[in-house]
């Protein structure tokens, strides 16, 4: 075994197709994380703008009217009830976890004003219950 290890070794053709091997194997194991990260990528992307068109399709639908009074007084009143109630509702039609509307500060933060949670629920926004 050991004489014919050696001569393999020292024949300019065994070490060229363990070189081409390895540049192979190297190329197929790149060409596998390229592929893996694009795949995560794309699904990544799919799911955001997924999620971008529901939240476009419900807002269409949404009283703005009634969200603009709430917005002009933010408080716990039958307006801020009734928008959250809406949101639970459209929560569990479309089974997400958390639905909630925001409003963005002056310094760029997002603020959640009302959360889709039901009224006794102990996941909803620590800021509406």
């Amino acid at each position: 075994m050991k004489k014919l290890w050696e001569y393999f070794s020292k024949r300019l053709v065994s070490k060229l197709v363990i070189a081409v091997a390895v540049v192979l194997l190297l190329l197929t194991a790149g060409h596998v994380l390229l592929q893996v990260n694009n795949a995560k990528a794309a699904s990544e992307s799919a799911i955001a703008s997924y999620g971008m068109n529901l939240a476009q399709s419900y807002a269409k639908q949404m009283d703005l009217k009634e969200y603009e009074q709430f917005l002009k007084d933010p408080k716990e009143d039958d307006s801020y009830w009734s928008i959250r109630s809406e949101l639970d509702r459209y929560r569990t039609q479309i089974g997400a976890l958390y639905v909630y509307l925001v409003k963005i500060n002056d310094q760029k933060e997002p603020l959640i004003m009302i959360d889709g949670q039901p009224k006794d629920s102990d996941s909803a926004s620590p800021s509406m219950r």
